[in-house]
């Protein structure tokens, strides 16, 4: 390959740029220019709203809730019918807890935090089983560039799975205010660093991890950067995530991580200017993480072996450890032969060489262009091979257009949807 299509095939940039709704919709034509959302304004105690509780990402149901509290940050909105006879007292204790605890706390990373006069916490029923509380950015989207929008900073809160007022409740509302503050600071930071942060400030500010740490230590060959699931408990990432942060928490202290969460470099690539003026890097912080933490003999071993010599093959992701203890009487040598790379997708490459990578991230608008001269041809046609691995409510498309980049217009493909 010569040097042309080499720089034409680097990325414009090392990090996606977060996905803007607004300049979407804009970009083919959805909506004019100047259109904003009206937000959610302050009102009394006691007066009634509207909001839009979803299910999933397309189905939700309107409820009327109550104003029952206001505190310096947070609207605190109870569903009509499940207020409580005590519910402004109980709310009265809540907020007080918020301000004096998580918002201090959370203030830590976050400064200065750039925020709305308030958040709304809503309190509703009917949010589905395994939900217990949650913030969905979308809901800060106008309505006519998503009809469920309740246009406001919503954090939402199951009153069919948590109790007001308990000490889980109070875990909960730090770990979501941390996907708030960071929104706004970085809107597409990589899941494992969002999360982790999360149970941090939770863990800073109201107490143990409620069994998380514990299930990392026992499941620690899950990979830490990219969340996979399968087999293995969603609480274990969590957990990893957490114990890893924290570890630099202690190592580094506050200001690091605030320099790191404030960094338009996501994942890795937030770390390593600050890492790199302390002469280390993420790879050797992470080993010394895992050495720091096998030593204490927190992990659970993935084998144990009494007798030598001995072979051992194993499969790990990459950011994941295997556990190996071996006893013996001493002079034993240990050799190790690992891979230096890990592929990106499971699947082969058609080409055998080269593809177009569109990044593994949350809340980005990756897009891969090509120009093209069609001038002597009166039709034409794009084939291509597609491997995608994504969520339900993530999509991918491909779009021409005739000026420029000006305007676009989305290809309907064999697989692709109309809605």
């Amino acid at each position: 390959m010569d040097s042309v299509q080499e720089e034409r095939l680097s990325p414009l940039s090392d990090t996606p740029p977060p996905n803007d709704p607004r300049a979407l919709a804009l970009r083919y034509g959805k909506i004019q220019p100047g259109w904003s959302t009206n937000g959610l304004s302050r009102m009394e105690l006691g007066a009634q709203k509207s909001f839009w509780v979803r299910t999933t990402e397309e189905i939700a149901r309107e409820v009327t809730a109550i104003l029952v509290y206001r505190s310096a940050h947070l609207d605190f909105w109870v569903e009509k019918g499940q207020v409580a006879l005590n519910a402004e007292a109980q709310f009265a204790q809540i907020a007080s807890q918020f301000e004096t605890e998580v918002y201090p706390v959370a203030a830590r990373f976050f400064a200065p935090m750039i925020l709305e006069p308030s958040v709304a916490v809503l309190h509703a029923t009917g949010m589905g089983e395994n939900i217990y509380a949650y913030y969905a950015d979308i809901d800060e989207l106008p309505q006519y560039l998503f009809s469920l929008s309740n246009e406001a900073s919503m954090i939402y809160v199951n009153l069919d799975n948590v109790t007001p007022a308990s000490d889980y409740y109070m875990r909960l509302l730090a770990h979501e205010w941390q996907h708030v503050l960071q929104r706004r600071v970085d809107p597409n930071e990589e899941l494992w660093l969002n999360e982790g942060m999360s149970e941090l400030i939770a863990t800073l500010a109201t107490g143990p991890t409620n069994g998380l740490s514990q299930e990392y230590q026992r499941h620690p060959d899950i990979p830490l950067l990219a969340w996979k699931q399968e087999d293995t408990p969603l609480s274990a990432y969590y957990g990893g995530a957490y114990l890893f942060l924290r570890y630099l928490l202690d190592r580094f202290g506050d200001n690091f991580l605030r320099m790191v969460i404030a960094s338009p470099d996501n994942g890795i690539g937030g770390f390593r200017i600050y890492l790199a003026e302390k002469g280390l890097d993420f790879a050797s912080v992470y080993t010394d993480w895992i050495l720091s933490t096998g030593l204490n003999d927190k992990f659970v071993h993935s084998s144990l072996h009494t007798s030598f010599p001995i072979r051992i093959d194993e499969t790990i992701y990459p950011f994941g450890v295997d556990v190996i203890e071996m006893y013996g009487g001493g002079g034993n040598t240990f050799y190790f032969q690992g891979q230096p790379e890990a592929s990106l997708i499971s699947d082969t490459i058609p080409s055998g060489e080269y593809i177009w990578w569109s990044n593994q991230v949350d809340g980005s608008d990756t897009i891969l262009t090509r120009a093209f001269d069609l001038s002597s041809v009166s039709t034409a046609h794009l084939t291509y091979s597609l491997w995608y691995d994504i969520e339900s409510k993530d999509c991918a498309y491909t779009a021409v257009s005739i000026d420029g980049g000006q305007s676009w217009q989305v290809l309907h493909g064999e697989w692709g949807r109309t809605d």
